[in-house]
């Protein structure tokens, strides 16, 4: 199996590439990125023979979808800015090979067709959230005859509250704000509706963490539109306490607006200029991280109420010095793309996480987890009605 690997030097994609390389179906795996020096750097620390490396500008598609048919490639992993997820994807089915992708974007779900037409799979939004916790949440459904409510908390967050902001970055600065500023899509009443990000702020507690504050996010992705008839969806990120009321404080000044704003003869965007003054101040640096997921499925099975809930939370992997928040998100798009190499993926055309990784194929998928030392943890509760 060859596998190209865009955007592969990133906080991201040298996990995946590592995880790769590790898999007996893999024979080569090609990491395409436009950064010549990160790629010539990752070649140096990796040193395998099954690594190359190639310079790789996905913003010209014709020549992407050339190049991935000159090269042969058998599937293709999307670890990009969410800006070039739908256009990298449309190359690949163009070039009708497979593709994963990390990220979610709305036009993903209109690829279908496409997909299918050329033959090949699809599987977008397949890292931690969205991701595993998709997963998860199509497998809860599929343990119930009706499910009626979806609540999901994860994230990653530093070992500790690191001041100023309790928190530090583990994925690009921009995808972070992006993710506390977007619209949350959720399901209330059974209909689709735009929450107010960052709220309903509620606090939980995660065992061998602490307790956390968890938020609206936009990180439902593709579930409300593939998972009918349940009453109530949402999906909240946790943080360390405080993270939360300073980030909000930034909103209501402004300091996250994308329109310029003159200040002498001078035009900057506040949300630019904050970037630039705390990307130094919030690098993770020596410091660890954790990830925490919570899903939470309830409905009724076989007459009683049912409340099932999966339970992750992963480690700094101090042995392969990779976050725990690049394995999450790393791992399960390696996992998925092995797995149609194997063939026990075969269906074609795009599938979401909820829908690719079926009960029949979850043993193999949360097997594959567990090797990586991502455990799952299950708990199921009935009652009888009254």
């Amino acid at each position: 199996m060859k596998i190209l690997l865009l955007g592969g030097v990133g906080l991201m994609g040298p996990a995946v590439a590592r995880d790769l390389l590790k898999g007996s179906v893999v024979d080569h795996v090609v990491v395409g990125d436009i950064a010549k020096d990160k790629l010539e750097q990752l070649e140096k620390k990796v040193k395998n023979k099954k690594l190359s490396t190639d310079v790789v500008d996905v913003r010209d598609q014709d020549w992407l979808i050339s190049y991935i048919k000159k090269e042969q490639f058998d599937c293709v992993i999307n670890s990009l800015p969410h800006a070039f997820s739908v256009s990298s994807i449309e190359a690949g089915i163009k070039a009708g090979v497979n593709v994963v992708d990390l990220a979610f974007e709305p036009p993903q779900l209109e690829m279908d067709t496409a997909a299918k037409k050329a033959g090949v799979t699809v599987v977008p939004a397949c890292g931690m959230d969205p991701g595993i916790t998709n997963v998860l949440t199509g497998i809860g459904v599929s343990m119930l005859d009706k499910a009626e409510e979806i609540h999901i908390i994860a994230g990653g967050i530093p070992d500790k509250p690191y001041p100023p902001l309790n928190h530090k970055i583990l994925f690009r600065l921009e995808s972070l704000w992006m993710e506390y500023i977007e619209p949350s899509l959720a399901i209330r009443n059974g209909k689709k509706v735009h929450l107010e990000t960052l709220s309903e702020v509620e606090t939980a507690e995660f065992p061998g963490v602490g307790t956390l504050e968890a938020a609206i996010t936009p990180t439902l992705a593709s579930m409300p539109y593939t998972l009918k008839g349940v009453k109530e969806m949402d999906c909240k990120c946790p943080r360390w306490p405080g993270h939360y009321d300073k980030i909000k404080a930034f909103i209501k000044c402004g300091l996250l607006d994308a329109d310029p704003v003159k200040i002498g003869e001078t035009k900057i965007v506040p949300r630019d200029f904050l970037s630039a003054l705390l990307s130094p101040v919030m690098e993770l640096g020596e410091g660890k991280d954790i990830t925490v997921i919570r899903v939470m499925v309830s409905g009724k099975k076989e007459g009683k109420d049912t409340f099932i809930q999966f339970d992750i939370t992963d480690w700094y992997d101090k042995k392969e010095n990779i976050t725990s928040v690049a394995r999450t998100t790393g791992y399960p798009a390696s996992i998925v793309a092995q797995m149609i190499g194997r063939g026990e993926i075969t269906e074609k055309g795009v599938l979401f996480p909820e829908q690719v990784i079926t009960p029949e194929l979850f043993g193999i998928f949360n097997a594959e987890l567990a090797k990586r030392n991502i455990m799952i943890q299950e708990t199921i509760t009935t009652t009888h009605e009254l």
